[in-house]
């Protein structure tokens, strides 16, 4: 697990806007090593989570906001090889 939180709801330093990246027609997607994400007009959806991963467990309760949740799909086995 690890020991650092890196969905939260307030950073200390931007790198990176993804409101401006989606203002110029890019897609946005934070990848993690137990999920992928996206950003989408009404917030961050989750795509897919790892396989073993408890969705729950290992990604949910790790983060400091209910990203949107419509189709979960899982990474094939392998992709994670």
């Amino acid at each position: 697990p690890g020991k650092i939180r890196k969905l939260l709801k307030k950073v200390s330093h931007i790198t990176f806007s993804g409101a401006q990246a989606r203002k110029f027609g890019q897609s946005v997607f934070y990848v993690t090593e137990r999920a992928t994400f996206r950003l989408v007009d009404n917030g961050i959806e989750i795509v897919d989570v790892a396989p073993g991963v408890d969705i729950q467990k290992d990604v949910l309760d790790q983060m400091d906001f209910m990203p949107i949740i419509n189709q979960v799909g899982i990474y094939p086995e392998e992709v994670m090889a």
